[in-house]
């Protein structure tokens, strides 16, 4: 998946990645998106966007899952135009930077990604 800019600051961007959401999907179900926690940290020339979701789609079993979104400034326009790369943790994303306790409220699930915890938990080690 790609990156998606628009013309906001970095704080709007946020807010509505990190916001509540109510959408009907490409099968026309409705999609409840709830951001239970949400976290900012600096990876190299990225913010990268922690969040913990409760998703429940219309006919499904309710899910949470860690989102992982990376944040950059467009260099090259001349408006404040922030964008994001969407991933989550069963992507197995390069960023290992996620709260530690998020690890414990998303403790089970088709998106857990135990490989990519592993590191989540050597990062904060080293990190001490």
């Amino acid at each position: 998946m790609g990156w998606t800019f628009s013309h906001q600051t970095k704080k709007d961007l946020i807010d509505e990645l990190s916001g509540d959401r109510r959408f009907t999907n490409y099968e026309g179900r409705t999609v409840t998106k709830i951001c239970l926690h949400h976290k900012t940290t600096k990876e190299d020339d990225y913010f990268v966007l922690w969040t913990v979701n409760y998703v429940q789609v219309e006919g499904e079993d309710p899910t949470e899952y860690i989102g992982c979104d990376l944040l950059m400034k467009d260099t090259y326009s001349t408006k404040v135009s922030w964008g994001y790369k969407p991933m989550d943790e069963s992507m197995g994303p390069c960023y290992y930077s996620c709260p530690l306790k998020f690890l414990k409220q998303v403790s089970s699930g088709k998106s857990v990604n135990q490989e990519w915890r592993e590191k989540v938990r050597q990062y904060h080690k080293k990190a001490k």
